[in-house]
């Protein structure tokens, strides 16, 4: 295979853009907007590109807050995925400002290096937190032609995405009889005891759970008064799975726990699925292989595994598309910080994250020129693909 692409002339082609893309970063990381309403996200991301010269299509698949922005022609064709959605009272705390910057960097400096045939795409995909954007556009076709998937995301440490949760999440609502708590509790049928029970089976359930499991929840509505047997109550769950075919079962046992609390008090029990639940991802050793190379060229110091894993639409890609994604460092090693935390939201709003964000970019810029240069490399990352397609 080719040498891994020289990281001095990464790192100094993506700092041309540092003026240019900080801007961007703090407009994103001060006026946070969740999934499917970053219009002044996605409006700022497309006037910055189409200032440069560059080609963008927004809308874009159907969405009103995605785009697509090309340059170069012809195949391979290689995407980058900037997202820019917010967290519900938290912000940016998953730091998708830095997502965005990283990838238009990634794009930018491929652009500008690329001197073979072929096409580098950079999508804009809303609501990853929520709605899975991705999902949405995978479903239009977007990414039909695509040959290979790079995406990064900031963490409390840099390394590899060994692999990700597929996710489903869910409104339970139990449905009873108002009634006097006082005067007639018997006349009452209670929505809230069925939701109690319902949290205590998932917790004795949490018992058998497989190690790549996980369920959570939380109670959107237990009633209205305390002395009024509540007739109705809403909860919302995720249910999580190192594989699909685990989160069916999870999903089969979930359903069972539902209807079981509703008879146990008499409720009327319902199960709603939220739209767009999150695949499982397909590794590919051979793109993981060469991000690791590149990010210890960088001198990023890659951690050797990272156990921890998350959820994310881009997993969905990487079922049709084979995919890597680098987990960046922007925490301290000696205060590290977890996604969806007070302190990773500010950490995501400091100035090493975004100088975290541009070594990042250099790093999958720097895989995807070895993509477009390297025949025996395309085959190695297709060859994977195809290996792990039939083994699901």
């Amino acid at each position: 295979m080719a040498a891994v692409i020289s990281p001095v002339l990464l790192q100094q082609t993506a700092a041309r853009y540092r003026e240019m893309l900080r801007p961007l970063w703090r407009e994103i990381y001060e006026h946070p907007e969740l999934g499917h309403q970053e219009h002044a996200a996605c409006r700022r991301q497309t006037e910055l590109l189409k200032a440069g010269g560059v080609p963008v299509e927004t809308p874009f698949g159907g969405l009103a807050t995605a785009f697509r922005a090309a340059l170069g022609s012809g195949r391979p064709k290689v995407a980058f995925f900037s997202e820019y959605d917010a967290l519900p009272e938290l912000g940016h705390a998953c730091g998708h400002p830095l997502i965005a910057v990283a990838s238009l960097a990634a794009f930018l400096t491929v652009g500008d290096l690329l001197d073979v045939p072929g096409e580098i795409v950079l999508f804009g995909t809303p609501a990853e937190e929520t709605f899975g954007g991705k999902i949405d556009l995978l479903k239009a076709g977007a990414f039909r032609e695509i040959d290979c998937a790079l995406a990064c995301h900031p963490y409390h440490t840099t390394g590899i995405d060994q692999g990700n949760l597929a996710v489903a999440r869910f409104d339970v609502e139990f449905f009873g009889k108002a009634s006097h708590a006082a005067s007639a509790p018997a006349d009452g049928i209670n929505a809230l005891d069925a939701l109690t029970l319902l949290f205590d089976g998932v917790g004795l359930w949490r018992q058998q759970l497989p190690a790549g499991a996980r369920v959570h929840g939380i109670i959107i509505s237990g009633g209205s008064a305390a002395n009024i047997i509540p007739d109705y109550t809403k909860a919302f769950f995720y249910l999580r799975a190192d594989s699909n075919a685990l989160q069916e079962r999870l999903k089969e046992r979930f359903a069972a726990i539902v209807s079981g609390a509703g008879l146990m008090t008499g409720c009327r029990s319902k199960l709603t699925p939220v739209t767009n639940p999150y695949s499982a991802n397909r590794p590919n050793p051979a793109l993981n292989t060469a991000l690791r190379q590149q990010a210890e060229q960088l001198g990023l110091h890659p951690a050797t595994e990272i156990a921890e894993r998350i959820s994310t639409d881009f997993a969905d890609v990487t079922e049709a598309v084979p995919g890597a994604n680098l987990f960046f460092g922007i925490t301290p090693p000696e205060m590290p910080a977890g996604l969806h935390t007070r302190e990773f939201q500010q950490a995501a709003g400091q100035e090493p994250a975004f100088e975290a964000a541009l070594q990042a970019a250099a790093g999958l810029a720097g895989v995807a020129l070895r993509f477009f240069r390297d025949a025996a490399f395309r085959q190695a990352v297709q060859a994977d693909f195809r290996t792990a397609s039939a083994a699901n």
